[in-house]
């Protein structure tokens, strides 16, 4: 008897080639041994005197049961776990639907599971400092900022759910343990097809692990580094029924010590579960959890003086620590989800998405800093100005998705499909605590500075900010197939998007209703090795500006077109990739004369509710009758 596992998606020629010789081999080596057992019982044989016994034509030859042979269909799930590989055969980041990267016509870049482990990179910002393309730049001591081909990084998924990361606020979501997750993929340009707003910059999409382990594993790991840094974690996998139809999967995480910074102390504890559960041959059900406390202690909020007053360059140690032994930056976050996946049959599939989660942070930071060409005294060492900040910042979100792949048949070829929709609510509350007006008493000296500063008595507690962020979408695309060598993507997402609240005295109210988001692709295999590929991808951001009349502006449209080479070796084990792209914005809000937009209802920020940047000008008017277009050509590699 010959089987095939569950997941019977249409291979592409390679793994149909692999599966098919399978099929034959199995085939064959039942014949040969049907064969053998045949020669054996028509043979002539003897009994104990030596005399030969023919059989009768007629006598019923023994029976021999052989046993069961089962031949395993290898299945195109995006699983990088105990491949020992950098590189992963399909991904649908892009599309959402799985593609191989010569058949996905944008700059896509994945950090294997294996990856993350041999460059030991604990948390995303370790991953996608180490990822092309990709810029990393440190704010302070808890903060960083991330950029693609000149453009922020605010798009991130989780499981490709739309996921909402807070950095001003620093709620530890780009110090995500990566214990918990499969492997990371990043899709570089606009990427509105599957990530809804943004710039264009790059979609983050982190793929957590899963409970698919049918006998039981243990993994642990352990580190520690010259500066006291240390950790320990733990992954377990298990079935929880005879059969495996029930796993369970549990990772526990600790990190915790000090830095190359005096004082400073960082760490981090995960824990993460989930459960999956084939429930019938064709359905799989996953549930899970995960929680993530962030340990920031003596966090610097913004950098050190570079200057002295008598005009030379500051010279301070490496491990000078501006802030005092009472702040702290600590965040947790806190996750659930669930997933159905069912397969129709062996072509079609339908997934649903829903996840939901809490972010919240409670800093306590001070800040030193001069004005206009104050700067640190280079004779007493006094620095002129402090500003303490407490503040309690909490997010939720609700996410889900669904879709609907598979593939279909037509003028002899074999096409893909996509059709899906998304929601998506995140609320962002954020309560500050005055500081006292006098009675922050002086600094000591800087040079000898060790922290022993008192903390303030903190005032009443105001809210700050309450801003509610609703996307909701509907998404299709298709892979079409002219012909073996040349492939046509074509797709779209219609959004709408709503932002309502008030921002640090600032109203955010705006909407954009039915933005459409088109992408389209060609790819063409030069041959098993070299794929050239051409695309265009869209992506709009909403935003604040009004124009004379007090009306917001349209959102910003992003484009991005691209050209490129994608080569692999023949075993798929070593990938590359080269593009030239094109990135235009429209849209773009400019000043127009400073003119005062005769809306009553306006309200201008105050300084104590700190106000910044574009913030502060409420009242000028901006105009998109004469869109600007920022435009890059980068090659990217």
């Amino acid at each position: 008897m010959i089987t095939q596992s569950r997941k019977q998606h249409k291979p592409n020629p390679l793994s149909w080639f692999v599966k098919q010789t399978m099929h034959l081999s199995a085939i064959a080596s039942l014949a040969v041994s049907s064969s053998m057992i045949h020669a054996e019982v028509s043979q002539q044989q003897t009994d104990d005197n030596g005399i030969e016994i023919n059989r009768d034509e007629n006598t019923t030859e023994p029976s021999t049961t052989l046993p069961t042979i089962v031949v395993m269909a290898e299945t195109n799930k995006q699983v990088t776990e105990n491949t020992d590989s950098y590189t992963i055969p399909v991904t649908s980041s892009a599309t959402g639907m799985g593609l191989s990267a010569k058949e996905t016509p944008q700059a896509v870049s994945v950090v294997t599971n294996q990856q993350i482990k041999d460059q030991n990179s604990n948390t995303l910002i370790d991953v996608l400092k180490r990822t092309p393309a990709i810029q990393v730049s440190s704010v302070d001591g808890a903060r960083n900022g991330l950029s693609s081909r000149g453009f922020a990084i605010n798009s991130f998924q989780i499981d490709g759910l739309n996921t909402d990361f807070v950095q001003q606020a620093a709620m530890g979501e780009y110090s995500a343990n990566t214990a918990m997750f499969d492997h990371v993929e990043i899709v570089r340009g606009a990427t509105g097809l599957m990530s809804g707003s943004g710039d264009p910059s790059a979609n983050v999409n982190l793929i957590r692990k899963r409970a698919d382990s049918a006998v039981p594993k243990t993994e642990l790991s352990a580190n520690v580094d010259r500066y006291g840094q240390y950790g320990l974690s733990v992954d377990r996998s298990q079935p929880l029924s005879e059969s495996g139809a029930v796993r369970g999967r549990v990772v526990a995480s600790y990190q915790d010590g000090n830095t190359f910074i005096d004082r400073q102390e960082l760490g981090q504890s995960l824990f993460y579960a989930t459960v999956d559960a084939d429930v019938g041959d064709s359905t799989t059900v996953s549930v899970g959890a995960s929680r993530q406390h962030n340990k920031s202690k003596s966090t610097m909020w913004g950098g050190l003086p570079n200057y002295l007053s008598d005009g030379s360059k500051a010279d301070w140690d490496t491990s000078k620590n501006g802030s005092a032994d009472w702040t702290n930056w600590d965040s947790d976050n806190t996750y659930y989800f669930a997933d159905i996946d069912h397969d129709f049959n062996a072509d079609w599939n339908l997934t649903a998405n829903a996840s939901y989660n809490e972010s919240d942070s409670s800093p306590k930071l001070l800040y030193m800093y001069a004005n206009g060409d104050q700067q640190v005294d280079a004779t007493t060492g006094l620095i002129f100005n402090l500003n303490p900040f407490h503040a309690d910042t909490e997010r939720k979100q609700f996410n889900v998705k669904s879709k609907l792949t598979g593939n279909f048949d037509a003028l002899g070829k074999t096409h893909k499909l996509i059709v899906g929709g998304s929601y998506s609510k995140s609320d962002l509350d954020t309560f500050t605590y005055k500081s006292p007006p006098d009675g922050i008493l002086p600094l000591p000296d800087f040079s000898d500075w060790d922290g022993s500063y008192p903390e303030p008595e903190w005032g009443e507690r105001n809210r700050s900010s309450d801003v509610t962020t609703k996307e909701k979408a509907i998404f299709a695309a298709t892979q079409l197939k002219p012909s073996d060598p040349l492939a046509v993507i074509l797709g779209t997402r219609v959004s709408d998007f709503e932002r309502s609240g008030v921002q640090y005295g600032r109203n955010v109210n705006t909407e954009a209703k039915h933005i459409w988001t088109p992408y389209a692709g060609i790819t063409y295999a030069v041959n098993d090795n070299h794929s050239l590929y051409t695309s265009y991808s869209d992506i709009f951001k909403p935003q604040t500006q009004r124009d004379i009349n007090g009306k917001f502006l349209d959102p910003i449209e992003g484009k991005n077109y691209e050209i490129g080479l994608k080569s692999e070796s023949d075993n798929g084990a070593l990938q590359s990739q080269v593009s030239i792209f094109r990135i235009e914005q429209d849209n773009l809000a400019q000043l127009d004369g400073g003119q005062i937009i005769p809306a009553p209802t306006l309200k201008k920020p105050t300084t104590e509710q700190r106000c910044h940047q574009s913030g502060c000008r409420s009242t000028s008017v901006w105009s998109n009758q004469r869109p600007t277009t920022s435009e890059r050509w980068l090659y990217a590699f």
